[in-house]
């Protein structure tokens, strides 16, 4: 059973090669490696001590205004997640909620996610997930700056929103030092006409490469690298690499480096836990494009909330003594 699971993921990860790149479609986080559950559904229940709460909020080219009426249009995203492991069952559940605007188009996205974790030798685990919801187009039309008034392929007025059930799958590998992981998202490439005759935003499916690892330096220090990449098999949509600095488990700093093609980007990260028992985590991460940036502005701002608590523990039977029933 479980052989025939991975090679039905192995296929689904090798389908359609003749898909041509486009511009990035899903929301990008400078803080990738706190959100892994958005990338890769395998990732759901992870962490077999803790249930994690995830809240990330980004504003991408803070300052940006249009040359022709100066009404803004740059990219604001943020996602909310949520995954908790099922230990009983060597599984995980999570959710994601995604809200990303851009321009004249909303994306909601809500999505339920589910991973079985396969142990192996000396702590090392194969998970295997996947993960099903809706995505929500939402269209404004009076956004729109036609070239020819009255373009007879602009038919659509005022706000249009559209429903269309999205899926994804996923594979994971860790140990206590490194992890891995692929996944394929949006595999029924759903399309959005709204009331013209093609598909104005269709969603490709594409592919994300996620890897890192955690390497001690000292009882106080270590060295978190992490790298993905985005790609619909035929050409890289993008690719960004980052290493944090940990320090005593409850600090970090660091720095990341993120191409698109045309654009690139820098990126400072740091964050802290807090609480007594270093529950709760802030961060925040600074990006200044260094290439692409005369179009739009250049420096974008992004904010995240993580909390965490215990794991629910397996359920243990017991014996109820009573006098009534009880012989010596």
């Amino acid at each position: 059973m479980k052989r025939n699971l991975v090679y039905f993921l192995i296929t689904l990860f090798t389908l359609d090669f003749g898909w041509e790149a486009s511009a990035q479609q899903d929301a990008q986080f400078s803080q990738f490696m706190f959100n892994q559950l958005y990338l890769n559904p395998a990732t759901a229940g992870i962490d077999s001590r803790f249930t994690h709460f995830n809240l990330i909020h980004r504003r991408q080219w803070v300052g940006y205004s249009t040359t022709l009426d100066g009404d803004g249009g740059a990219p604001v995203s943020t996602v909310l997640s949520a995954t908790m492991p099922i230990n009983a069952i060597r599984s995980g559940v999570g959710i994601h909620i995604l809200n990303d605007a851009l321009g004249p188009i909303t994306n909601n996205d809500i999505q339920l996610s589910y991973a079985y974790h396969h142990a192996l030798k000396n702590g090392v685990r194969l998970s295997l997930g996947m993960r099903g919801g809706f995505y929500n187009q939402i269209f404004d039309f009076g956004k729109l700056r036609p070239n020819e008034p009255n373009d007879p392929l602009i038919t659509g007025k005022g706000r249009e929103s559209q429903f269309t059930p999205d899926f994804a799958v996923g594979m994971y590998y860790s140990t206590q030092k490194y992890f891995a992981g692929i996944s394929a998202n949006h595999l029924l490439q759903p399309g959005f006409e709204y009331s013209t005759t093609f598909a104005i935003s269709p969603l490709e499916r594409n592919y994300t490469l996620l890897g890192g690892g955690d390497f001690v330096l000292s009882s106080d220090f270590s060295i978190r690298p992490s790298a993905i990449v985005k790609t619909n098999l035929r050409n890289v949509v993008s690719y960004e690499g980052a290493v944090l600095l940990d320090i005593s488990r409850k600090y970090y700093a660091g720095a990341s480096f993120r191409d698109l093609g045309p654009v690139s980007s820098v990126s400072m990260l740091i964050g802290a836990s807090i609480l007594k028992d270093n529950s709760m985590t802030l961060g925040y991460a600074f990006d200044y494009e260094i290439t692409g940036a005369a179009a739009k502005a250049a420096t974008s701002h992004e904010f995240r909330i993580g909390y965490r608590i215990p794991a629910p523990k397996k359920a243990e039977l017991f014996n109820i003594r009573t006098p009534r029933f009880r012989f010596d």
